[in-house]
């Protein structure tokens, strides 16, 4: 199609020629004019508005089956490139400041960017779908239409302007300037025409094809495969953090490692692959004829090998992580667009594995999606119509036996879903963007329930709230934090926040400021989960956490024989040198408790002393005083039925909610 393409050109450029050779003795004002109508856009307008008018008829004759989808492409890719000669270049900038005109070129792209998926979708014969894309294309006509003619009335009225001068040219020299300028506007075009045609399918930073070149052979390799039989696979490739690289290091050197992975993903691939960048930091690969399941997954593999060694970068050596979704057509799917969803299902779960990671898709990755999804939705309405509570356990001296704080666990009974785990919560609302309002929520309802235990005469004691990553990252936490004292009246020494270690990891330069600042206000700071994570001492010493808090997989390492408290002692020995109070989670009998007391280990929680409470049942426990009497005495309560605390089937309920075990 594209010699066709040329020799349309080259004839227009010959009859050109001739019309001007047979004009050649017409009166100079029209020559000048039609000079000037070359070298302004309203060629190019014009062109636009055929072009526009070419593509709705064959939009329509596709609908009706008499066209082909190939032919619907190419008027679409011609139109796209009338747009954008209209958009750019000093040719066409008269017409771009007629006072209409910017309007109309920004709907015209928009109208394309919105309909280009149900283009590049739409079979012949579905009429339906067309009139759907008509309907978004017929309203352009006419302002293209209008645009064109003011443009020709704002080309007439400066033509006039023009001072004529006189002129007899020959036959012959009237032919030489006609060719001379005819070939030139043809080489002109040619090379434009290659130049942008390059630019639509190629991605300008990394020279590998785009995202609407990736859509179309996503869309021709799968015809083929329905032609033909066979397997192909799709591979998402997502890098994880990315943007903590461009506010680290820049955008030039971002920019510069999107290359240096592109290049990388060149080399892992083999010739006959697709590879694309379909987004900002994102990739895909598609490969076609894959005779088994592993060779997508050894493809996937070398792919996250390749990028997972050290980039060198100026003096900077920068490691990134890489996630990777794949699903196969027709395995997973027998429509190309499920197949797509499929791979970016497979992708969100890989990005919550720890570093590299590849998932091939599960048919349960898509109930898992859906649950997700359900539960975002029905977490905003919890969050608005208070559906979601707090429980507070109990933080023991473990020497007296005195409660010297609580912890606050969120609870949700979902009506449908039954008890839901907090930490299914917290990840639903960190990734559709809810981590501030349950956070908010969390540090209000802590805040405000110890104000009323004051209030009612119970000795003051720390209310501890986790907060969650997102929160931490990308939130004013202090702000919150501020917040929900001034409305509670509650004093800041009254409120204490826990943070995780990997939390605090994930931006260490600002993690001491925005602990520091906390600090200043007043408010006491906990490292939850210590030991579990993977922060340096150096980094730890910049923290101003008052306490550590040992995770109680640590603890149930206690209950072997003989008793292994090296890392535990070797845990207090730390916190002891960095002047920092230690409690111990998930403490469940007095073998564990005697072998805590004499390594020295203060603070503990646990079903030992006590499950997580209602408020009211955290009152009465308070007021009868039996921890302190069972752990003086040295004789252990009831232990809760694991079943029982596990699932969190407590009597209270929660406003219409029931507790759930699991800690937020």
């Amino acid at each position: 199609m594209a010699w066709l393409k040329y020799a349309l050109l080259l004839l227009l450029a010959l009859v050109f020629a001739a019309s001007a050779i047979v004009g050649g003795y017409r009166h100079t004002r029209d020559m000048q004019q039609l000079v000037s109508l070359q070298k302004t856009g309203v060629w190019a307008l014009s062109e636009l508005d055929r072009e526009l008018l070419r593509f709705v008829q064959t939009l329509e004759l596709v609908g009706l089956n008499q066209r082909s989808h190939d032919q619907l492409m190419l008027r679409y890719d011609l139109l796209w490139s009338r747009l954008q000669v209209v958009q750019t270049g000093e040719e066409t900038r008269e017409i771009r400041d007629l006072s209409n005109a910017l309007a109309v070129i920004v709907d015209t792209e928009m109208v394309l960017r919105s309909t280009e998926a149900a283009v590049l979708t739409l079979s012949p014969g579905d009429a339906r779908a067309a009139e759907a894309i008509l309907a978004r294309f017929s309203p352009l006509l006419r302002k293209v239409r209008d645009l064109t003619v003011d443009g020709f009335n704002s080309q007439t009225s400066t033509t006039r302007e023009l001072r004529i001068l006189g002129m007899a040219p020959s036959f012959a020299l009237a032919l030489l300037g006609t060719l001379l300028s005819g070939g030139l506007l043809l080489t002109m075009l040619l090379v434009e025409g290659l130049q942008r045609r390059r630019a639509s399918v190629v991605d300008e930073l990394t020279g590998v094809p785009n995202r609407h070149a990736f859509n179309r052979q996503l869309l021709q390799m799968s015809a083929r495969k329905r032609r033909n039989g066979g397997r192909m696979a799709l591979l998402l490739i997502d890098l994880n953090d990315f943007k903590e690289v461009n506010d680290a290091f820049g955008h030039t050197q971002g920019d510069q490692l999107l290359r240096m992975v592109a290049e990388r993903l060149v080399a892992a691939v083999r010739q006959e692959d697709a590879l694309a960048r379909v987004g900002g930091d994102e990739f895909a690969i598609l490969l076609e004829d894959v005779e088994s399941f592993e060779q997508a997954s050894v493809l996937a593999q070398r792919a996250l090998e390749s990028i997972g060694r050290p980039f060198k970068i100026g003096t900077s050596e920068i490691f990134i992580a890489c996630s990777i979704g794949v699903s196969f057509y027709p395995d997973d799917h027998e429509d190309i667009q499920q197949v797509l969803n499929n791979a970016n299902t497979a992708l969100v779960l890989a990005k919550q594995d720890s570093g590299c990671s590849y998932r091939l898709f599960e048919s349960s990755m898509n109930e898992a999606a859906h649950r997700r999804k359900h539960l975002a939705d029905d977490l905003r309405l919890a969050l608005s119509n208070r559906e979601l509570c707090l429980y507070y356990q109990p933080v023991v001296d473990l020497t007296s036996g005195r409660v010297v704080g609580v912890e606050a666990l969120l609870r949700w009974h979902h009506t449908e879903l039954g008890y839901i785990s907090p930490l299914e919560v917290v990840s639903v609302a960190e990734h559709y963007g809810m981590a501030r309002e349950l956070n908010e929520w969390a540090l209000h309802q802590a805040c405000q329930q110890n104000k009323r235990w004051q209030d009612a005469g119970l000795a003051p004691m720390l209310v501890w709230v986790n907060i969650s990553p997102g929160m931490y990252t990308r939130h004013d936490l202090v702000a919150a934090v501020i917040q929900a004292l001034v409305y509670s009246g509650l004093e800041a020494c009254w409120l204490g926040i826990e943070v995780t270690e990997d939390t605090t990891m994930r931006d260490i330069e600002s993690s001491p400021g925005i602990l520091r600042r906390l600090q200043e206000l007043g408010v006491p700071l906990a490292l939850d989960d210590f030991g579990t994570g993977y922060s340096s001492l150096s980094h730890l010493k910049r923290l101003p956490v008052k306490r550590l808090k040992i995770d109680r997989s640590f603890i149930n390492d206690l209950n072997h024989q003989p008793c292994d408290l090296r890392f535990v002692q070797t845990l207090l020995s730390l916190a002891e040198q960095l002047q920092m109070e230690v409690v111990a989670e998930g403490i469940e009998n007095q073998h564990q408790l005697r072998a805590l007391r004499g390594a020295g280990c203060h603070y503990g929680q646990g079903f030992l002393f006590a499950r997580a409470l209602a408020a009211a049942e955290l009152e009465a426990l308070l007021a009868d005083n039996s921890i302190s009497l069972q752990v003086a005495l040295g004789v252990a309560p009831a232990e809760p039925d694991p079943d029982l605390a596990s699932s969190g089937s407590e009597d209270e309920s929660c406003h219409r909610s029931q507790p759930s075990a699991a800690r937020h």
